[in-house]
């Protein structure tokens, strides 16, 4: 796994609800809005959404463009490439069951 991301309604109500049930601890780069999940054991992120909230789960590749591949071969599909400044670039994909997940080319 890369990293994980998680969209939520309201980002303060998700700091006080994670931090206490998890110990989890967020940055605030963008105050009320968005800031690194810290804690959970592996890279994260959350962000204030008012559309489709939940969890993503980003699977870490050499190559994006193969995995995308992959991906379709099997029967799923893929979003456009993400470019990821200074951190690579990233596509979501929906397994053959509509399940979300993420793919993750770091730089390098």
């Amino acid at each position: 796994m890369s990293f994980i991301a998680m969209a939520i309604p309201h980002f303060d109500g998700a700091k006080a609800f994670y931090g206490s049930l998890f110990g989890w601890t967020f940055g605030n780069e963008y105050p009320n809005t968005a800031g690194r999940l810290c804690g959970a054991g592996i890279p994260g992120n959350a962000h204030a959404s008012d559309q489709r909230c939940g969890f993503v789960i980003y699977f870490r590749t050499r190559d994006l463009a193969a995995a995308a591949a992959r991906v379709q071969a099997l029967g799923g599909t893929v979003g456009p490439v993400v470019p990821l400044p200074g951190a690579g670039k990233l596509q979501l994909c929906r397994d053959n069951q509509d399940v979300e997940f993420g793919l993750h080319q770091p730089e390098g």
